[in-house]
């Protein structure tokens, strides 16, 4: 009976031991890994950076309301490296251009509300059409002899010399003299003898922003709401008639094919309501803080 007890106990203890020997093996039995292919670790795409450039579009007075979209732009720190307009546009984009603050562009703009820039005959009746010596004036009040080259922003607009069907831009020059070229164009002034500003050359300022390296343009519209029939408070021969129809139906276009566009409400203010600069502003103010977000949205796509 015990010689039986022994053995027993001498089974269990083999067996025991037995397992132990073979669970220490399987700890120390290195365990296999399964190779990486390093080419199929794919690095994060870094975010896309965009240079990019403004276009303020045409619109008289109307345009005084860009101020309120280049106000929220400069807060929010976005990654502008050009900016430019198209005939009266050329106004804002030049005084912001020059020393990048919003509230300096705001401040020329009140300053209209004291200036009357309407030609008047020599009964003192108002003309329909803006005297181009107190533009003048007003833009060397604001620029004095300051160049177009030495502004802080790089800057554009563009002119059509008579007898030339070509553009050119106005990258340099001094800042009054490359502006009056710019802005000159009807109804606000008479027709030039020599030149009109190329409100509807969206085309060659989008070449030239390529050949900088500028992949965005935002364009800022205050013309939307404006159509051939509003005209008819101004006294249009057909020339111009013709020029604004084309005009309309182009500024449609630039709006509709720019990265962005910010559409500014400008309906209840007229061509030549300069002295209107603080409804204008707040319109634009509006349409920034309304559309901003779509922007970021575009921006990160």
């Amino acid at each position: 009976m015990l010689k039986t007890l022994l053995i027993s106990i001498f089974l269990i203890t083999s067996c025991s031991n037995l397992k132990v020997r073979t669970a220490d093996r399987s700890k120390s039995t290195p365990q296999k890994t399964e190779s990486v292919d390093q080419t199929e670790i794919l690095k994060p795409e870094k975010p896309k950076v965009y240079n990019i450039a403004i276009i303020i579009g045409p619109g008289g007075a109307k345009t005084m309301g860009s101020a309120g979209v280049l106000k929220l732009l400069a807060d929010e720190d976005i990654n502008i490296k050009y900016v430019s307009g198209l005939g009266w546009g050329a106004l804002p984009a030049a005084i912001f251009a020059n020393n990048l603050k919003p509230h300096e562009l705001e401040w020329q703009f009140y300053k209209l509300k004291k200036m009357s820039l309407r030609s008047k005959n020599f009964m003192g009746s108002i003309r329909d059409y803006l005297d181009p010596n107190k533009v003048e004036n007003y833009t060397k009040q604001i620029f004095a002899s300051k160049k177009i080259q030495d502004f802080k922003l790089a800057f554009a607009c563009p002119v059509i010399l008579k007898g030339s069907n070509s553009t050119t831009l106005k990258l340099s020059d001094q800042a009054t003299k490359g502006l009056m070229m710019c802005l000159d164009h009807p109804p606000l002034f008479k027709r030039a003898d020599h030149h009109t500003g190329a409100a509807l050359s969206y085309g060659p300022l989008a070449e030239h922003f390529e050949s900088k390296d500028i992949n965005f343009i935002i364009y800022i519209d205050s013309l939307s709401s404006l159509t051939v029939e509003d005209l008819s408070k101004v006294k249009l021969g057909s020339k111009d008639k013709a020029y604004w129809q084309r005009l309309l139906k182009l500024n449609k276009h630039y709006s509709e094919h720019s990265d962005f566009t910010f559409t500014v409400d400008a309906g209840n203010y007229d061509l030549f309501g300069f002295n209107q600069a603080s409804g204008l502003i707040s319109q634009g103010e509006q349409a920034a803080k309304s559309q901003f977000k779509s922007l970021v949205k575009k921006l990160k796509e």
